[in-house]
């Protein structure tokens, strides 16, 4: 349910900018509860005739269940094979449609950059549009997580046109902290966001 919620979160910032996508489409598995909150809102939207199109919500990835998690090896290198073999692409081809990839997080951004979106772009994709639920990841998980304030996306590459540039996608958005607090449902200072927190 929250995670339903963290992906309207997103469509309604994205409807009320005006940004229609053609397809929503979802990382295995992580993504998948979030775009079904993302295209929902649409859903919602065009019933009550605030919105006069919905688009299409589509299967462009699966996942190859067998392979293990891919964030979690300490070598780059086995990270990206176990990536690659994860994540089949589909055999239809969507040839200049926009689409929205909805994700929970994006962690040093390799697996996205250099494995997903060239999958997605060489579906034929127009534009490829990351929406990604979970607040920016802007420090390591004092709590015993595996990555390192180096390590994150965000903090190595702070200008949004540079991040752009690296993951080769037209747009990128992340919910906040308060629409994450929203979402869950509970008081801000009962949450853990260490990680959503810059430490300077």
């Amino acid at each position: 349910m929250v995670r339903k919620r963290l992906g309207a979160a997103l469509a309604r910032r994205d409807i009320a900018a005006g940004f229609m996508p053609d397809i929503v489409t979802y990382i295995p598995d992580s993504g998948r509860s979030h775009a079904l909150g993302y295209h929902q809102e649409f859903c919602r939207q065009i019933n009550a005739e605030k919105i006069s199109r919905v688009p299409i919500l589509e299967e462009v990835l699966s996942k190859f269940y067998f392979v293990g998690r891919s964030f979690t090896p300490g070598r780059k290198e086995k990270r990206q094979e176990r990536a690659d073999k994860k994540q089949q692409k589909s055999a239809e081809r969507f040839r200049g449609l926009n689409l929205v990839v909805c994700d929970d997080s994006i962690v040093r951004g390799t697996q996205t950059s250099e494995n997903t979106v060239p999958k997605i772009r060489s579906l034929g994709f127009g534009e490829i549009h990351l929406r990604i639920s979970n607040p920016e990841l802007q420090s390591h998980c004092p709590w015993g997580k595996t990555t390192t304030a180096g390590d994150l996306f965000v903090v190595k590459h702070p200008s949004v046109q540079e991040r752009l540039k690296i993951l080769k996608v037209e747009s990128l958005a992340h919910n906040t902290i308060e629409d994450l607090v929203e979402a869950i449902g509970m008081q801000r200072e009962d949450l853990c966001i260490d990680c959503s927190l810059s430490r300077g």
